[in-house]
Order: structure tokens, then sequence, then C-alpha cells
């Protein structure tokens, strides 16, 4: 992606897709929850694969009916770019009404912008989220 912004943007928006697919596939399993993780790992691999540099490690997966990050309610409040590192801070609300915090990390190699992070942020610190 060329712009920073744009791939945070795109980034929140393929999350939540990913999100919504495993949480119904969660919802109408039968019996073997190994094959619906084994699946929601598969497409979250995909993910990575689409916005972070090759080789990129994520965090185990975690999906639910409330999705950590969802285009409608999520919004860039502040970015920083300099030359090839940008951070954007975002802000989610979620249900009743709690705020959700991130930080996104992003490097840019060879003209594309690429997912570094993306840091839970609250009251204790930062936490891995991606």
């Amino acid at each position: 992606m060329n712009s920073p912004a744009n791939l945070v943007l795109s980034f929140i928006s393929d999350y939540f897709s990913w999100n919504k697919y495993a949480w119904a596939l969660w919802a109408n399993r039968k019996d073997n929850s190994q094959q619906v993780v084994d699946l929601a790992e598969k497409k979250y691999a995909e993910l990575l694969e689409k916005y972070c540099l090759p080789g990129f490690k994520g965090m185990a997966i975690s999906f639910g009916s409330d999705a950590s990050h969802e285009p409608e309610k999520e919004i860039i409040v502040s970015e920083k770019i300099n030359n090839s590192k940008a951070i954007f801070r975002t802000k989610k609300t979620g249900r009743f009404s709690f705020i959700s915090e991130f930080e996104y990390r992003l490097v840019k190699k060879s003209s594309k912008w690429y997912l570094e992070a993306v840091d839970y942020v609250d009251i204790d610190g930062k936490h891995p989220s991606l």
C-alpha cells in the first residue's frame, strides 16, 4: 500500500471481515472445534501476509462477537510519519461505549508500507495484539 493511513484503514476492514468469518465458523461448529481454529488460523495467516513483511509471525488468534477492530467504530486519532516509519493511534468505541485504543507501527520497504506491530494501549502500557 502506498499510503500508511490507507493501510491502517484497510487492515481494520479486513480484520473485521476475518473476525466475522471466524466467529461464524465457531458459532456453527458441530463438535470439531480444532477444525474451526485451524481454518481461522489459516485465514489469519493470509491476512498477515497481506499487511506484514514476509516471515512475520503474529500472536495467537483471538476472535469474538465484538471484533477488536471494526471500520464503522474505529477511527484514526493521530499519525506520525517520519521517512520510512509511521505510527498511527486509533480509538474504537465498542459495546457499552467502551473505548479501546490501539497503536499501529508501520515501516516502508521498497516504496510499500507494512504493519510491524499493532498494540492495544491501556493504563498499564502497550500490549501486542497482531
